[in-house]
C-alpha cells in the first residue's frame, strides 16, 4: 500500500490494505449519516421565505389602511361633532398615526367640550334679491347713485 495513504488514515508503516479499509470504515462510522430532517435544499427554503415575507407584507399593508380608515372615521365623527376644528384636523391625523395615537384621540374626543354648535348656514345662500344694508345704501347716496343703480351693477361686479 501506498506510504501517502497510510499517512492519510493514520496507519504505521507495516498496515495492509486491510488495515486501511477497516480505518476507513471507523471514519465513515465516526463521521455518520447526517439526519435528513436537519437539512432543507435551498429552493425549497428559499421559496417558503419568500412566501412568508410576501404574507408580511401584505399584512402590514392591510393593517395600515385598515388603520388609515378608523382614523378618517373619528376625525370625521370628531368634526361632525364641533369637538375640533377642521384647521386642526391634519394635525390629529398625523398623530393618529403613531403608536397608540387612535386611542389617545378617543380618549380626547369623549372628554373635549363641542368646540362650536351648528350654525344653522350649512348649504344656505345669501338671498339673490336682498335689501341692500345700511353701508351699501351710504355709499350709494355719497356717490349720487339710487339703490337700484346698486344692486343692478353690484351684481354684475361680483
Amino acid at each position: 500500500m501506498d506510504k501517502a495513504i497510510r499517512e492519510a488514515l493514520g496507519l504505521d508503516a507495516e498496515a495492509d490494505a486491510a488495515a486501511a479499509v477497516t480505518a476507513i470504515n471507523s471514519m465513515k462510522s465516526a463521521r455518520g449519516t447526517p439526519s435528513l430532517d436537519k437539512f432543507v435544499p435551498r429552493a425549497d427554503y428559499d421559496a417558503a421565505l419568500n412566501r412568508a415575507s410576501a404574507a408580511e407584507h401584505t399584512l402590514a399593508e392591510r393593517d395600515e389602511a385598515q388603520l388609515k380608515d378608523e382614523i378618517e372615521t373619528a376625525i370625521n365623527a370628531a368634526l361632525e361633532a364641533g369637538k375640533i376644528t377642521p384647521a386642526t384636523a391634519d394635525y390629529h391625523r398625523a398623530q393618529c398615526a403613531f403608536e397608540g395615537g387612535l386611542e389617545r384621540f378617543t380618549a380626547f374626543v369623549k372628554a373635549a367640550p363641542e368646540l362650536a354648535g351648528a350654525s344653522g348656514l350649512e348649504g344656505k345662500r345669501p338671498d339673490e334679491g336682498s335689501a341692500l344694508n345700511a353701508e351699501d345704501k351710504r355709499v350709494a347716496a355719497i356717490f349720487g347713485n339710487s339703490p337700484d343703480d346698486i344692486q343692478k351693477y353690484g351684481q354684475e361686479a361680483a
